[in-house]
């Protein structure tokens, strides 16, 4: 991926592209830590599963923001072709939200 910046599929901007991925995923870390401390105490199942549902919404939006930047980088802003990289990105995000 390029050290371009844009907006993301979340609407962040100005940070690289491989920045906000990181950053998404040292937050996923953070959520997974947590998820085996709730199992160690013995959380309510419920609870435990709450949170393992927002870590993998988590993820999901790590996967999108890594695409985003791989279909800007594939599609060729230059040549005008960003937009149709984003309406790809855009159809992505609709289908994995469902």
């Amino acid at each position: 991926m390029s050290a371009q910046t844009g907006e993301g599929p979340a609407g962040t901007q100005s940070a690289p592209p491989d920045d906000r991925v990181l950053r998404r995923l040292r937050r996923v870390e953070g959520q997974v830590r947590g998820l085996q401390r709730m199992v160690q105490r013995g959380e309510p199942c419920a609870d435990v599963l709450t949170q393992l549902a927002a870590a993998r919404a988590a993820l999901d939006g790590a996967g999108l923001e890594l695409l985003h930047g791989c279909a800007l980088e594939l599609g060729d802003v230059e040549a005008g072709r960003g937009e149709r990289a984003e309406r790809l990105v855009a159809a992505v995000e609709r289908f994995v939200r469902r």
